[in-house]
């Protein structure tokens, strides 16, 4: 289970997909997720490759990793500057 996750609508998505900044043992991601029919909401999960190329039996989310606090700070201000935006 999360620490805590913060969701971020995307209304414009026709699929009503969201994105959610997840924090678990110290380390932040951004993970796909959807808003259901109820008003909840949840993270898609995948099956990721294994080094045979054959998807692994367990799951994870559907996610980004940003490292710790410090590092997803300085991940998330790269991303920033490649859409022209000045962080300082």
């Amino acid at each position: 289970m999360s620490e805590f996750e913060i969701t971020i609508e995307l209304p414009w998505n026709q699929y009503n997909e969201t994105i959610i900044v997840n924090k678990y043992n110290d380390r932040y991601s951004l993970v796909l997720g959807y808003k259901g029919k109820e008003g909840t909401n949840g993270m898609k999960w995948c099956y990721p490759q294994g080094t045979d190329r054959q998807p692994r039996e367990k799951s994870v989310p559907w996610a980004v990793p940003l490292g710790n606090r410090e590092d997803a700070i300085e991940t998330i201000k790269v991303i920033a500057k490649a859409f022209g935006i000045k962080t300082e």
